[in-house]
């Protein structure tokens, strides 16, 4: 495994199809540039603290990494703790401050793929 990767960043409840896709397609963006796949999730469902409401984990984040390598052939998963300063940091500042946490793990993203709920 190098230390460059394609990432796939969201939370991953329960790791369910529409994630599937989004974690495919990271794992092939990976291959086809001979990188390492990797998924960036979270220890909070963000919802919590937007919506101030309590929201029942699906998955632990060390069943979501499971599900992730076993299931979609994801190598390297990252779990940042969500509070209330990450959700009020603009994007671009968290993009900056993933890629710094990066680097101290021995990584260089080259593609960010994110999740949406729409």
């Amino acid at each position: 495994m190098n230390g460059t990767c394609v990432l796939a960043l969201g939370f991953f409840d329960g790791v369910h199809l529409g994630h599937g896709g989004l974690l495919l397609r990271t794992r092939a963006l990976a291959d086809s540039l001979g990188l390492t796949a990797a998924a960036l999730t979270f220890d909070t469902h963000p919802d919590t603290l937007v919506f101030g409401t309590d929201v029942p984990l699906l998955s632990t984040p060390a069943d979501r990494a499971w599900l992730m390598r076993e299931n979609y052939g994801i190598e390297q998963i990252f779990t940042l703790h969500f509070d209330a300063e990450t959700m009020r940091q603009p994007w671009q500042d968290f993009v900056l401050q993933t890629v710094l946490l990066w680097k101290m793990q021995q990584f260089t993203l080259t593609q960010i793929i994110l999740q949406t709920e729409i």
